[in-house]
């Protein structure tokens, strides 16, 4: 059954980042953009109400607490394996994918683009000629509502051929007589589309999470690297984002990888002393500050780590520094791109 508290990040992961235990409980450091650090139970980090929807509605939580186990006994064998040794295993590439799809920042991102893409079109719409030119680049449209109507008339073929051909030719006028109407309706459509945001994009990352992944593209790029878990000097930390991907690209650090990027490392932290790492080949040597520093940068909202210190002070700084899948301008350049083929009539 569904519950309640719905955690983004497992229990299972998390508690491999315990500063202490009591009895079955794990406690952890919680390094929060914005608060103090604080220890508290697992059972509190990285959870949400109702994150995978409610109990009688589209709901994932059953689903993903099915594929918990078996991914709950596969961390437990890794953080068991010696330095520097590689492990095959098809479950690796499967919860990989698994994080990435069920983390706050796909659905946050989602939301994000979507919102920003409403708010450009509002722009855009705002000038009447626009509206104009959507309208007239799109003959079918009209066509098809123009054909729905004259069903309802005992006219002959040939005098809807007339009328269709008729409204045609006036349609540029017809457009400016409902030219007020018309503002309406399309402000009314992207006012509805941002009121409505939020649930359709939890709805949408809902349903892909009932679908358990078990092969696809990505999953299958990321099972065709070489694994390794490796033994850290340091203390590691736990992002909310789960994995980091290093790629060859300007951006060096990604919190989730295009499918068209190098990956020249996936790292996963397993526990304060142990990380999965994948590699097209094999594994150089590690530098720990780089990649913790790297997660925090990369973290939405926290990371969480089984000490307190002064250097993981400064590393909760940087959270969210590089917490983003695309930059604005690449957003930017998608948006741009949306709206130019709108106004061809491509869209």
């Amino acid at each position: 059954m569904a519950g309640i508290r719905h955690h983004i990040l497992p229990r299972f992961l998390l508690k491999g980042f315990a500063s202490r235990a009591q009895g079955e409980e794990a406690f952890t450091w919680v390094y929060h953009k914005g608060r103090k650090p604080f220890e508290t139970n697992t059972k509190n980090v990285s959870v949400e109400k109702y994150f995978y929807g409610k109990e009688g509605e589209l709901c994932a939580d059953d689903e993903i607490t099915k594929s918990e186990g078996e991914y709950a006994v596969l961390l437990e064998e890794l953080r068991n394996k010696d330095d520097r040794v590689e492990v095959s295993d098809i479950r690796i590439g499967e919860f990989v994918v698994h994080l990435l799809f069920r983390t706050k920042l796909l659905r946050n991102f989602a939301h994000k683009s979507f919102n920003y893409m409403l708010d450009e079109f509002a722009e855009h719409f705002s000038d009447f000629k626009n509206i104009k030119k959507f309208i007239l680049k799109r003959p079918d449209l009209i066509k098809e509502k123009l054909k729905k109507e004259l069903k309802k008339y005992p006219a002959s073929k040939r005098q809807k051929t007339m009328v269709m051909y008729k409204v045609k030719q006036m349609t540029p006028i017809i457009i400016e007589k409902q030219r007020i109407e018309l503002e309406k309706m399309f402000q009314f459509i992207i006012e509805y589309a941002k009121k409505t945001l939020p649930e359709i994009v939890k709805g949408g990352h809902v349903k892909a999470l009932t679908k358990k992944l078990t092969s696809g593209p990505r999953i299958d790029s990321y099972n065709n690297l070489r694994w390794f878990v490796c033994k850290s000097t340091k203390p590691l930390i736990l992002g909310d984002i789960g994995c980091l991907f290093e790629i060859n690209g300007e951006k060096r650090f990604r919190a989730i990888n295009d499918k068209e990027e190098q990956i020249l490392n996936v790292f996963l932290p397993l526990s304060s002393d142990r990380i999965l790492v994948g590699s097209p080949s094999t594994v150089q040597q590690l530098n720990f500050d780089v990649v913790n520093e790297a997660i925090a940068k990369c973290s939405q909202e926290y990371f969480v780590c089984s000490t307190s210190s002064d250097n993981l002070l400064e590393l909760h700084t940087l959270i969210g520094e590089d917490a983003t899948i695309l930059s604005n301008n690449e957003l930017e350049q998608i948006v741009d791109g949306l709206i130019h083929d709108m106004g061809r009539g491509s869209l």
